[in-house]
């Protein structure tokens, strides 16, 4: 599984397809699966943990933007929720060791001195993915 998450946000140089602008659903490979830890769980999601027919349909309905952005790009969609679980924490862990998710970071780089500005760049919401603060010791 090659996943990616990507914040709601504007387009991204990293992003090879032209739908991913101003897109919610960005992921890099053809084929490949957006996983989401923040956006809503979907009827997939329901589905694999056996959720009541009631809870299914409502989550086929919340998730139903996303399915479809996904779809447009032929990708999946798949909601992930996270508890706290040692081993779904490895798990994760695993994946992003081996480069299976790839999260987006924002092009803007700033040192600790400047972390107001980092802040508000976060603030006003025109990140382009995660915000580095470099830390010098």
């Amino acid at each position: 599984m090659n996943c990616f998450y990507r914040k709601i946000g504007r387009h991204s140089a990293e992003c090879q397809f032209t739908e991913c602008q101003n897109s919610a659903v960005c992921a890099r490979k053809q084929n490949g699966i957006l996983l989401s830890l923040r956006a809503v769980p979907n009827g997939a999601f329901a589905k694999k943990n056996e959720l009541s027919y009631l809870k299914r349909f409502l989550f086929t309905l919340a998730g139903a933007k996303y399915d479809i952005k996904a779809g447009r790009q032929s990708k999946a969609y798949r909601f992930l929720f996270v508890r706290s679980d040692g081993a779904q924490l490895e798990t994760i862990t695993r994946m992003v060791e081996a480069k299976r998710i790839i999260p987006q970071l924002d092009p803007h780089a700033f040192y600790l001195s400047q972390i107001n500005d980092a802040l508000r760049l976060v603030a006003d919401g025109s990140t382009n993915g995660k915000v580095v603060v470099r830390v010098s010791l």
